[in-house]
């Protein structure tokens, strides 16, 4: 019998960690396990871990920074400071999956994201990093084609998708601003056309969003994550701070 049980000691998982009773879904309950003692919670630890790796992808020549399986789950996307973006699609016969398209870009690539829609046969790129020139950029994957590419500061402006004018209007572009994106205290957010009339790059809005202060400029809105269509629709949140160094504050606004 261990000491800890004797002595009534607890060890519990707080709410919000991961809960693999596999009871469904723990939206809106505290999601609470306890244990009787710490090597109870590491035994139950031991038992829940992944045990079999089904596929290892090394086509990459340098750090790899971000991965992404798009909605439907047939097609993953890797990018790395190679400034390659890898496409892969998920094979049911094989555990390796198919490369089908190694896109090749300017800067370290950050970021991908798929488009919301079936059959997710496109997706956004944000490139860039200390040094680099950073770009939003919209891709088709098969056959691999760049659709538009534009400038978007500071690089952790990770490109999204998002309906202009929301709520039944077509898929655009949302990207940073230029070099002077921040200006009287407010930053500057672009959405663009996604297939212009012509060749040139067609810019549709301008969003400017108020800052905490006027001064501190290095604590903007980062990584704007766009509702899914629905009653939503039109709101963006996005990662921010009420100091000039960390960002310990989310910010949600709509256009």
């Amino acid at each position: 019998e261990d000491a800890e049980a004797r002595a009534g000691t607890s060890w519990s998982i707080s709410a919000g960690s991961s809960c693999s009773s596999g009871a469904g879904d723990c939206a809106g309950s505290s999601c609470e396990s306890r244990f009787g003692s710490w090597r109870q919670e590491l035994r139950h630890t031991a038992i829940h871990t992944p045990k079999r790796r089904k596929a290892t992808i090394r086509d990459h020549t340098d750090e790899v920074l971000f991965a992404a399986f798009s909605p439907c789950g047939r097609m993953l996307a890797t990018c790395s400071r190679d400034r390659r973006t890898g496409i892969y699609r998920m094979r049911s016969d094989s555990a390796e999956p198919e490369r089908i398209a190694m896109l090749e870009h300017d800067s370290t690539v950050l970021r991908a994201h798929w488009w919301p829609e079936y059959p997710h046969s496109r997706l956004t790129v944000s490139t860039g990093g200390p040094g680099e020139r950073s770009a939003a950029e919209v891709w088709d994957v098969d056959p691999p084609a760049l659709v538009l590419k534009v400038a978007s500061t500071p690089f952790d402006i990770y490109a999204a998708v998002v309906r202009w004018p929301s709520r039944g209007g077509e898929w655009a572009l949302l990207a940073g601003g230029d070099r002077n994106f921040i200006v009287g205290g407010a930053q500057e957010l672009r959405i663009w056309a996604i297939e212009p009339p012509d060749e040139s790059s067609q810019l549709l809005a301008r969003l400017r969003l108020q800052l905490h202060s006027q001064n501190a400029t290095s604590n903007h809105c980062h990584c704007p994550e766009p509702a899914p269509e629905g009653r939503f629709e039109g709101r963006i949140a996005a990662l921010t701070g009420t100091g000039p160094y960390q960002c310990d504050a989310i910010v949600m606004f709509d256009f």
